[in-house]
């Protein structure tokens, strides 16, 4: 590195500490996927999910820099009073149990809820990785999308060209009836000017994503440690009691990462039949690889990896 390029990156550095000191207390919310039930069984169900969210963050005290919704839980990550972090769970999970009342779905809400032990987010680096964690969600588990086409979050704003305008409207536009229908429910308090797209409310409307942005250097630096930081995201699962889960490009990383560093080799298939046990071993119990993607990585007998591993292993995020 020049010596321009290292004071270059010390200065963004700063500007990204100074940001983070002028903000918070920092807090990741998120719920137990593999103890709940499935919350939003289709595209309707996301967006009035979605609608949820621009309703309890309006005039609710906390800033939300991202957030993703899953099928069966939510990640956030947000910037305010513990107190107000609560109460605006509190609400969402009120509006959601009585949409799902009235659609008689038996879903069991127990054990949608957040940690009982919620820490504030400690520093920079922490909530980079938190940031990068939750955007992660969606295009890890659906292969369809990508970190900017996931529409069910605000991960698609970070580093991303402005929409067209053409594609949007605004609140105001819409009338009583259509607002109604959009929201389930009659009494709607939000500005105006919030933006539509799609049938329900764009987060770009009331997301501090910018704000979030500035946390990293630049574009460059959020996306590759967007791909490249699985470490940071594995530990992130452990902490919460979340599943490891990650994708085949991903998983194939890491591999490739434990080959140099346990067996001095640079290919996969170099390893020894021995060697490839003890790898299988690894990426199974640390990183919940699947008897199907060890198989396919390093080209084992898939009985050999039965016996191995007998139970299936369910992902459910």
């Amino acid at each position: 590195m020049q010596k321009s390029d290292a004071t270059s990156f010390s200065k963004q550095e700063r500007s990204c500490e100074q940001a983070f000191s002028q903000k918070g207390p920092y807090w990741h919310l998120c719920t137990p996927g593999l103890k709940s039930d499935y919350l939003f069984a289709d595209e309707e169900e996301f967006k009035l999910g979605m609608h949820f969210v621009a309703l309890c963050q309006h005039n609710s005290g906390v800033n939300i820099l991202t957030f993703e919704l899953m099928d069966n839980h939510i990640h956030m990550v947000l910037e305010g009073q513990l107190e107000n972090v609560l109460c605006l769970f509190s609400n969402f999970k009120k509006r959601l149990s009585r949409f799902l009342t009235s659609k008689k779905r038996p879903v069991i809400l127990d054990n949608f809820k957040p940690s009982e032990n919620m820490e504030p987010v400690k520093d920079l680096n922490a909530l980079r990785n938190m940031i990068l964690y939750v955007n992660r969600n969606g295009f890890v588990v659906n292969t369809q999308h990508t970190p900017q086409t996931y529409p069910w979050g605000a991960g698609m704003l970070f580093f991303s060209p402005p929409f067209h305008t053409h594609q949007i409207t605004t609140l105001e536009k819409l009338s009583y009836r259509e607002k109604r229908k959009m929201f389930a429910c009659s009494s709607i308090d939000l500005p105006a000017n919030y933006f539509v797209t799609n049938n329900y409310i764009h987060p770009i409307s009331y997301c501090h994503y910018q704000f979030a942005c500035s946390l990293f250097r630049d574009a460059h630096h959020y996306l590759n440690d967007l791909t490249k930081n699985l470490e940071a995201f594995v530990e992130i699962d452990s902490m919460i009691g979340d599943k490891v889960f990650l994708s085949n490009d991903d998983l194939f990383t890491v591999a490739m990462q434990l080959c140099r560093k346990e067996f001095n080799q640079e290919k996969l298939q170099l390893l020894t039949p021995e060697e490839k046990v003890r790898l299988s071993v690894t990426l199974h119990s640390k990183y919940n690889a699947s008897n199907l993607q060890l198989q396919k990585l390093l080209k084992m007998d898939p009985e050999i990896i039965k016996s191995m591993f007998p139970q299936k292993t369910l992902y459910k995020r």
